[in-house]
């Protein structure tokens, strides 16, 4: 009888144990500091002191200067970036970050190709918190070449000028609220794609899977020639429908020099002009 009870304590002491080891991994993912679980209350769950990986906790702050840029290629998943101006004589872009660490991020020029990657998930003291890159240009700046590609994270530009832009989006989101390009081209999976406050390209390409493309445009739609393919999805300019579902096309040339090429298949492409 009394082995009978001391095991059946025993096993109630197991499971306090266990039960309170998961409450101290939870707090760790919900951004509890692990040093603030002490480990006299609980030590079997030492680990989460001494673990060196995911862990180890940066300062979530990361800055870096770079000069000579003519072109940005960006790749986020998972995480924002921004891209932000400021009025400055020095051609110098800085890169910056908000709630992830340096190893989080792989900055490199490439000639005068500035790449920034973001890398892995993120960790374990940065959860519930958003990842933030931070691209400051020069307000007058223009690029040759301006290429970003978005899995689940997102873009967004305060200001960007360039030569050409080329935008991939998977699952995420691209904002930009003044831009300017010669030639454009789109390509939009199950995301978004607002592009406001544009100029005048000669030529646009955008293709639409299953998200949503919103363009506006300065001039009027007659300075472009159309081609049009649509599945399921619809295509509108100004507000009136080119073509809606039923595998349907539409060609419309006013000879003026623009160009514009929409495809899509299940989503929409609204194009507005201001």
């Amino acid at each position: 009888m009394m082995k009978k009870r001391w095991k059946g304590l025993l096993g109630i002491c197991g499971a306090i144990a266990i039960v309170g080891a998961g409450m101290c991994i939870a707090a760790v993912a919900v951004g509890v500091d692990r040093s603030e679980i002490p480990n006299q209350i609980f030590p079997h769950v030492r680990w989460l002191h001494e673990t060196k990986n995911d862990g180890d906790q940066g300062t979530g702050t990361y800055v870096e200067r770079y000069s000579g840029i003519r072109c940005l290629d960006f790749r986020a998943d998972a995480t924002s970036i921004e891209i932000q101006t400021q009025n400055s004589t020095k051609d110098r872009i800085e890169i910056s970050t908000r709630g992830m660490d340096k190893d989080e991020l792989d900055v490199k020029k490439d000639g005068s190709t500035l790449e920034i990657r973001t890398k892995g998930k993120p960790k374990i003291h940065w959860i519930g918190k958003s990842r933030t890159v931070i691209v400051t240009i020069p307000k007058e700046k223009k690029f040759d070449q301006v290429e970003g590609k978005v899995g689940a994270g997102s873009l967004s530009f305060e200001e960007i000028h360039c030569d050409k832009m080329e935008l991939d989006v998977g699952a995420g989101a691209v904002e930009a609220y003044d831009f300017s390009a010669n030639e454009m081209k789109v390509d939009c999976g199950a995301g978004s794609v607002e592009l406001f406050g544009g100029n005048h390209p000669s030529k646009i390409d955008i293709s639409c899977m299953a998200g949503a493309v919103e363009m506006e445009l300065s001039g009027d739609r007659t300075q472009y020639d159309y081609e049009v393919d649509t599945s399921a999805g619809s295509v509108s300019v100004d507000g009136s429908s080119l073509k809606s579902g039923h595998h349907d096309n539409y060609h419309s040339h006013h000879g003026n020099g623009g160009m514009i090429h929409a495809d899509c298949k299940a989503g929409s492409i609204e194009i507005m002009f201001a």
